[in-house]
């Protein structure tokens, strides 16, 4: 793997653990005109034992039939019984050109650096190499497969693309996939993907990635969307077990192995992160949403909050968060420190935050809504409800930022004092967790508007819908959230903290 091709620090034992393997292949490539040598070898990881070297020279028009010839070799050394799926895998040539196929493996690189706080211009980069690599060979299918899924990640993400124009390209890279390879697993994969991203459609993806698994046995990036379709649907530990198979077949890939932490995290099984942590933590030492998730379990664990202060006020802020106003916001809502907070959001450098899931972005007037009921200012709250009310009104939304954009325009309602605005705002959320099963912060939103309105029953039904599920939230912390303070002295809220379990 090219994260592994530096020489100098190349530690077989520690690649071995990555991997999860007890051999590795290790060779290298000499080119010489239009020749290429080959040199290949298997070691026992544990014992340094070269198990079987060979030398294979050929053509580099014909770098497929290497690669073929190579892989049923070591195939053989190691025993190893190649289903008709793998064989037909190994002997295939996706294309016959060389620079196209170079440009298509750099795209799938940089496509598996990619964060989930990434911004639009880190998208693009990585569509460029697959741009490239189909102007080399227009006829390249799996470079229309991953195009499918790099436009339908720009569009699911509110934040990046959510806009009929980025649909659009995904359908027409999925047709491209379609017409050049319609019986192929990543066309079947591609199409999974589109109905997940675009669709919004979990049964349907959950069907097209099925079928495609047959063919991929050992496609990481077909089982982290598995995980994620049967997480959409609430089928948490089989969602688990395909990250876990993905991480295992590419320990590389940021989104999985993020996705593994959060899911864990969102289940409330702290005791398994910090032994997790070393692994990630060298793999993704610069991702900073791994790094929250493991300092909040932390916190779980021993309860020691000056620390898990310290060192969230030591992160940087996310990508998608350019002035760091999203933060700074955080941690004056951590310190209690409401005037602060007030601070941060009337700097006018931002009028948007992210929100949860990043399927919206949030005025940072309907904040401003919220802490002014905290305050007690009526006349405050309805102007900056109002303000944010006329945000969502004149937004252009996609099908999967509707329901969110109900909820929020609801919670304006709500933060206005208008009549029928409670109401709205609940059934806006049972509208959406009908729709999605895996609302691991979801529910927090509603109940600290609710709470700030003083519909103190409401939003502790709200607190207790957020803990029967995956909650992305240390239960303890909400002792200290300035929203709930009301609260804290009715017996149910502390008994819905304590009802917060392991899934």
């Amino acid at each position: 793997m090219l994260a592994y091709r530096d020489t100098a620090s190349r530690n077989l034992k520690k690649i071995a653990a990555d991997l999860g393997v007890a051999v590795v292949l290790e060779g290298s490539v000499r080119r010489s005109g239009n020749r290429v040598r080959v040199t290949a070898q298997l070691i026992d990881a544990r014992t340094d034992e070269h198990l079987w070297a060979e030398n294979y020279d050929g053509d580099t028009s014909d770098v497929f039939a290497l690669q073929a010839k190579l892989a049923q070799q070591i195939a053989a050394a190691l025993k190893a019984t190649l289903t008709p799926g793998e064989r037909s895998l190994i002997e295939r040539r996706p294309t016959q050109d060389q620079q196209a196929y170079e440009f298509y493996q750099r795209a799938k690189l940089m496509k598996q650096q990619l964060k989930v706080s990434a911004v639009r211009a880190e998208y693009e980069a990585a569509i460029a190499l697959y741009d490239q690599s189909l102007a080399h060979d227009p006829n390249l299918a799996l470079a229309y497969g991953d195009l499918t899924f790099l436009h339908g990640v720009m569009y699911w993400f509110g934040a990046v693309d959510p806009t009929p124009e980025r649909r659009a390209r995904a359908a027409a890279a999925l047709a491209e996939a379609q017409r050049l390879a319609p019986g192929a697993p990543e066309t079947r994969m591609a199409q999974g993907a589109f109905a997940y991203l675009c669709e919004n459609d979990w049964p349907k993806a959950l069907t097209e990635l099925r079928a495609a698994e047959t063919g991929l046995p050992n496609d990481d990036q077909l089982q982290y969307l598995l995980a994620i379709t049967h997480r959409r649907l609430g089928l948490l530990p089989e969602a688990l077990g395909h990250l876990q198979r993905a991480t295992d077949l590419n320990p590389h890939d940021v989104r999985s192995g993020l996705s593994l932490v959060e899911t864990l995290f969102s289940m409330r099984r702290y005791a398994v992160l910090p032994g997790m942590a070393p692994r990630f933590l060298s793999l993704f030492p610069d991702d900073i949403s791994l790094r929250a998730f493991l300092i909040d379990a932390q916190y779980a664990l021993d309860g020691d909050r000056t620390a898990w202060l310290r060192q969230h006020a030591a992160l940087p802020p996310l990508p998608n968060d350019p002035h760091g106003l999203n933060k700074s916001y955080q941690e004056a809502l951590r310190a209690g420190d409401l005037t602060a907070a007030e601070q941060v959001l009337a700097d006018p450098r931002v009028t948007v935050l992210p929100s949860a899931g990043q399927v919206i972005s949030t005025p940072v007037a309907l904040y401003r809504s919220e802490l002014a009921l905290l305050r007690g200012d009526h006349a405050a709250a309805k102007r900056h409800a109002t303000e944010a009310g006329a945000f969502f009104r004149a937004g252009r939304w996609s099908p999967r930022q509707e329901p969110a954009v109900a909820v929020a325009r609801a919670r304006a309602r709500v933060c206005a004092g208008e009549e029928g605005g409670v109401q709205e705002l609940l059934q806006a959320m049972e509208k959406l967790a009908e729709r999605e099963k895996y609302l691991s912060l979801t529910w927090s939103e509603p109940a600290r508007t609710l709470a700030a309105a003083g519909k103190n029953e409401e939003a502790l039904d709200c607190l207790r819908r957020l803990f029967a599920g995956p909650s992305a939230l240390v239960p303890m912390e909400l002792r200290h959230d300035p929203f709930f303070v009301k609260l804290k002295s009715d017996p149910r809220f502390e008994e819905i903290l304590k009802s917060a379990k392991p899934l």
